[in-house]
């Protein structure tokens, strides 16, 4: 078993990520964030992310549901040797 611990600030490049065919990576993410670290970052989300946490009619929740979806498209990105801006989420409505 390997841990990996995530970088302290986001942004920070996590570096490469390899899932080898029996393997299951957990991870346990804060996402209690500083306003100016999302907001730095905020560019790489998509449109309907950010609408979708506008949505949210408290500030607070909005701000880590944007923080959530930073993270993970730094993940996902990392896996699949992308940048994180590049990552596309489809939901079914």
């Amino acid at each position: 078993m390997f841990a990996h611990r995530a970088p302290e600030s986001a942004g920070q490049p996590i570096g490469p990520l390899v899932l080898g065919d029996y393997d299951v990576h957990v991870w346990c993410i804060s996402v209690d964030s500083t306003e100016d670290k999302a907001s730095d970052l905020q560019s790489i989300l998509s449109v309907d992310e950010c609408r979708r946490a506008e949505q949210f009619r408290d500030y607070d929740l909005g701000l880590r549901f944007r923080v959530f979806h930073l993270i993970l498209r730094f993940l996902i990105g990392s896996y699949l040797k992308l940048d994180p801006g590049s990552v596309q989420f489809h939901r079914n409505r």
